[in-house]
């Protein structure tokens, strides 16, 4: 029997055939701590084609092996597979210490998303060819020294892998002398990729926005800006990560691994290295100027994207498409002198390849193996027609009836508030509005009220007081009279943040004389203070 896909897609939906899912184990779920229901375990890798990216590179004539690099507190080369490994890391595999190689878990876990095995790993033919420790044990974390070496030993490196992965951060403070000229040295030679930073709504600190490069945040599973994830208008894309992409980290035991949830931006950061890792496998000199091309010619945008306007990039990467882009560029003689290629419509359409694949998917019969691939075949024409709003809906459609609301989102959102309601607790809810900056009306004001804990409301206000400015008052003016001292005492450092010098006056006035508890009334006292000299 032949269904329409409308038809086969609303079948998916039953109760009946939800069981049936269940019997025959179509999509695993894991549970999430973080408020997005149900996801499948490799969902980040899964938003971006990543598997099908990785796929699509092994088994690709035209596809070569690429080295990449990563600086990191360190990497557990035993945890990688051994196949992956450069020459020189292979030879320091039983005894770090020989490259000076510090064995780390972050590290482990972002060098995993660039060349570990799919469904964790996206870049199938890179080779990790160079990895130093920016930080040294004998040392406080962070020295600049520390981060110095790392660079040295990276620009001593003969050849240069041509994309690096820095998943790090460096205070502004640290970012001078040596190691900026070293960092500016080293960015210059090869594309970097830095993660953004987990610090929102502080901006990127200077290493991380200043030197060339590629600048990555994350999004969260439901394609909202992750809570964390800074923001500015050097960042040029995102990647799902948020709290929950899967990754490895060692165990115990030499060469013993094991899948936990890795998070942040740096989570974000490989997934772009190993995404552009697939096309240095066909395009060996691509500039930094042209990944960024591909990048904003082949992104996903989310609900996200258009939360905060040019401060988060192009929108989120788009493994598969720039794997078949690239592999496109190859066969056509792509080069330095054909740099047309990259602006010419025809290089990114797949439109008879997405007609093809809908077509498939729309003959498909009802049953397990008929939805397994029905999904395939819808995923490989979103990502090549990443913005097309049927293609996205057919997708949607079947990750909401299968119980994943958020991954649904992220594809298919009809609106932020849609996306909000979907949101598991209060607390999320609120957090996810104030970042992208969603007017907190009374529904959202009576979900921060319903929060149990005052720590929780104190950061919420924090971050609505620095994120939003005068449209944090409904929030503020809630958490004023707040029952935890805590709170209100956040409520009236951002006082003046969120009203005008009158309302302000008038609101810290008086507080400071219904108020009872000092911490509180000194709080109150100073906020006075700095709304009278804004009058």
């Amino acid at each position: 029997m032949r269904l329409s896909l409308v038809a086969a897609l609303l079948l998916l939906a039953t109760p009946a055939a939800r069981a049936a899912e269940a019997s025959c184990s179509f999509l695993v779920s894991v549970s999430d701590a973080e408020g997005f229901g149900n996801l499948t375990p490799y969902w980040a890798q899964e938003a971006v084609g990543g598997d099908l990216a990785a796929a699509f590179v092994a088994a690709s004539q035209q596809a070569s092996s690429v080295d990449v690099g990563v600086i990191d507190g360190g990497v557990t080369l035993g945890s990688l597979p051994e196949e992956r490994l450069g020459p020189t890391l292979k030879a320091c595999l039983r005894d770090q210490a020989l490259c000076e190689l510090l064995p780390d878990q972050h590290g482990t876990a972002v060098s995993s998303i660039i060349v570990g095995q799919s469904p964790v790993g996206i870049a199938s033919r890179a080779i990790l060819a160079q990895a130093a420790s920016a930080l040294n044990p004998r040392e406080k974390p962070g020295e600049s020294w520390a981060f110095e070496g790392a660079l040295k030993r990276f620009l001593a490196t003969a050849p240069l892998p041509p994309i690096v992965n820095m998943s790090m951060y460096a205070s502004d403070s640290l970012y001078n002398g040596a190691f900026k000229s070293l960092t500016e040295s080293l960015s210059g030679k090869t594309i970097v990729v830095r993660s953004a930073g987990n610090f929102f709504p502080k901006m990127p600190y200077r290493f991380t926005v200043q030197p060339p490069g590629l600048v990555v945040g994350s999004v969260a599973p439901n394609g909202l800006l992750s809570d964390m994830s800074q923001e500015a208008p050097f960042v040029t894309v995102t990647a799902p990560s948020n709290y929950e992409i899967r990754s490895y980290r060692p165990t115990s035991t030499f060469g013993g691994r094991e899948l936990f949830a890795f998070r942040g931006t740096s989570g974000a950061a490989p997934v772009v290295t190993a995404s552009l890792a697939n096309v240095l496998s066909f395009l060996p000199e691509l500039t930094l100027e042209q990944a960024k091309r591909l990048i904003e010619r082949t992104s996903l945008k989310t609900i996200g994207y258009a939360s905060n306007p040019g401060m988060n990039g192009a929108g989120v990467v788009n493994a598969y498409k720039l794997a078949r882009v690239a592999e496109r560029l190859r066969a056509r003689g792509f080069d330095a002198r054909r740099e047309s290629m990259l602006t010419d419509d025809a290089t990114y359409a797949f439109t008879d390849e997405v007609a093809s694949l809908r077509a498939e998917a729309a003959a498909l019969g009802a049953g397990c193996d008929a939805d397994r691939r029905r999904l395939a075949l819808l995923r490989a024409a979103l990502f090549l027609a990443p913005n097309e709003e049927g293609v996205r809906h057919d997708v949607g459609l079947i990750y909401r009836s299968l119980g994943f609301d958020a991954q649904a989102d992220f594809f298919d959102a009809s609106s932020i508030a849609s996306v909000l309601a979907d949101m598991k607790t209060d607390y999320d809810r609120v957090l996810l509005a104030i970042r992208a900056r969603v007017a907190l009306d009374g529904a959202l004001v009576g979900d921060f009220a319903k929060i149990r804990r005052p720590g929780e409301r104190a950061e919420l206000v924090v971050l609505a007081g620095k994120a939003l400015g005068r449209a944090s008052a409904p929030l503020v003016d809630v958490a004023l009279v707040d029952t935890s001292p805590l709170v209100r005492i956040k409520a009236l450092i951002f006082l003046d943040d969120a009203h005008d010098a009158r309302e302000c006056h008038e609101l810290a006035a008086r507080t400071l004389r219904s108020e009872r508890d000092d911490d509180v009334r000194a709080a109150a006292s100073d906020a006075l203070e700095r709304c009278a000299s804004e009058r």
